[in-house]
């Protein structure tokens, strides 16, 4: 899990897009793996950067094992489109 960070209880990373349309499609595909995984991160979007915050509910808001697995899901996401 290359530069996930923890951060007030969850796991946090941030990503940079060169155009509007990759930080869409980014998203997109952030909500198929979501649902794929039932597992469903807090997402902020602006403009260019994306950022992604992981945490699981059902055990009072701290990082579990399957937030780590959705991290992994999400850095092995095709074309990025980072800068």
């Amino acid at each position: 899990m290359s530069s996930w960070i923890e951060e007030e209880g969850r796991l946090v990373k941030e990503y940079s897009f060169s155009t509007y349309p990759a930080a869409t499609a980014f998203i997109l595909q952030l909500a198929f793996l979501a649902e794929q995984q039932s597992h469903h991160p807090s997402i902020y979007w602006d403009y260019l950067k994306v950022k992604v915050l992981l945490c699981t509910h059902d055990h009072s808001g701290s990082i579990t094992e399957m937030d780590h697995r959705f991290a992994a899901s999400v850095d092995a996401l095709p074309e990025k489109n980072t800068q």
